[in-house]
């Protein structure tokens, strides 16, 4: 469920609390979660399918991301709702999540139509780094724009990357990949940058990249690539924890991942979850 608004934790709470008062009214039940069971869940449904598919969609994926949840923590053995059909919505809006053969497909694209006779070259460069840093960090996008080569460090064989000025005045950082760290050196080395330098810097190299730049960069990727989704930096983010939270990773550590003091705030990052199912493989692999 997204708790992106408090509309939303409203509705969330409110289904929630509607399908212990209907569970209490009519199947004594005790509040224990292991006792909830597929049969009951269709019987609550039915008690709602008068209600508009969207409202009835909102009210399942409420139960569902608790029953997630509790499975997560193996207080319940297997959701209920897991093979409830929830009403579909016509003209719903399409995914603002990447799969994982569409960012393979962004990055190919990226590495593949770097050129050294084309005027685009340096813009080239700068775009690939640009899909390789997002995917490999999942860093918000102002925190991309203050990316410096500094922030780069190795610990134990492994690199590390800081932000020192994460939101909420923090510092933040991660291990990333051997290939991030090998992508960005070659950049640094290429174009002679200092470490105090910025990762993405704007058209003269004099500044940091500013966050409009970026977010064109991407835009025009996107539709380069021919990918019909509504792509920002944003949705970058949004898609390597969805990819995460498929993998198995336990939500905890995708909210350490992405900085969130709230693991209610990553909850909003996996309400896409269910349309990526048909992917059998998740793991981000930067095309060699």
């Amino acid at each position: 469920m997204s708790f992106s608004s408090a509309n939303t934790q409203i509705c969330y709470f409110k289904d929630i609390d509607d399908f212990i008062s209907f569970s209490k009214k009519y199947h004594n039940f005790n509040g224990d979660l292991r006792d909830v069971t597929e049969s009951l869940i269709l019987n609550y449904k039915k008690s709602f399918n008068h209600l508009a598919n969207a409202t009835q969609r909102r009210k399942l994926y409420s139960l569902s991301s608790l029953f997630d949840f509790a499975l997560k923590r193996k207080i319940i053995e297997k959701n209920p709702l897991k093979y409830v059909i929830k009403p579909k919505i016509k003209n719903q809006i399409q995914s603002h999540i990447l799969n994982e053969t569409e960012i393979n497909q962004i990055l190919k694209f990226t590495k593949e139509s770097i050129s050294k006779k084309s005027s685009a070259y340096v813009y080239q460069r700068i775009r690939y780094l640009l899909f390789v840093t997002l995917f490999n960090t999942a860093f918000r996008l102002k925190e991309i724009t203050l990316l410096q080569f500094s922030h780069f460090s190795f610990i134990n064989g492994k690199t590390k990357v800081t932000i020192p000025h994460a939101k909420g005045s923090e510092e933040h950082f991660i291990f990333v990949s051997e290939k991030l760290n090998r992508v960005v050196q070659d950049f640094k080395e290429e174009f002679s940058l200092e470490d105090h330098s910025f990762l993405f810097l704007s058209r003269d190299f004099q500044k940091a990249s500013s966050t409009k730049r970026i977010y064109n960069i991407v835009k025009d990727t996107i539709n380069k690539c021919q990918i019909k989704k509504i792509i920002t930096p944003h949705s970058c983010r949004a898609s390597v924890a969805t990819l995460l939270h498929h993998k198995g990773i336990p939500i905890v550590q995708i909210q350490k991942f992405l900085n969130h003091k709230d693991i209610n705030t990553t909850s909003v990052y996996l309400r896409k979850s269910e349309e990526m199912k048909d992917q059998a493989s998740l793991r981000i692999n930067i095309e060699e």
